[in-house]
């Protein structure tokens, strides 16, 4: 019961957070690394909820780097690898676009069903 709990959270701030961050001016040409998307996704959801363990996000976090490199723009993968933090000192806030958002939010509820099939216990399986 405690996993189906962590699950919901975890969808529930995968599609807040999703939906916009702060970031910068988007001038950078370098992709994003999966230990970058991890890391910056990681500190957006700690700042969302203290109460999700750092393994589970750390989890669910690859799992969504799997399904979603490749589909979406390279400026989202930079903005969630950017965790919430803008650059520059920029507080404009950049949204992602409709095929986007709705990319991450399809692969955040598979890999959150991946997880609690798991058990929790295993890095949800991602690889096609």
């Amino acid at each position: 019961m405690r996993i189906k709990k962590t699950a919901s959270l975890l969808a529930a701030f995968g599609l807040a957070f999703s939906l916009a961050a702060c970031g910068g001016d988007g001038k950078d040409d370098a992709k994003v690394t999966k230990e970058e998307f991890t890391k910056g996704y990681v500190t957006g959801m700690k700042s969302v909820s203290k109460r999700i363990p750092e393994a589970r996000l750390k989890q669910l976090a690859e799992c969504i780097y799997q399904k979603i490199n490749g589909k979406v723009d390279d400026s989202t993968m930079k903005i969630i690898a950017k965790g919430n933090k803008s650059s520059s000192g920029s507080k404009k806030k950049e949204t992602l676009s409709a095929k986007d958002q709705t990319t991450l939010q399809t692969a955040s509820k598979e890999c959150v069903s991946e997880l609690i099939k798991s058990g929790g216990q295993n890095s949800p399986s991602a690889t096609k």
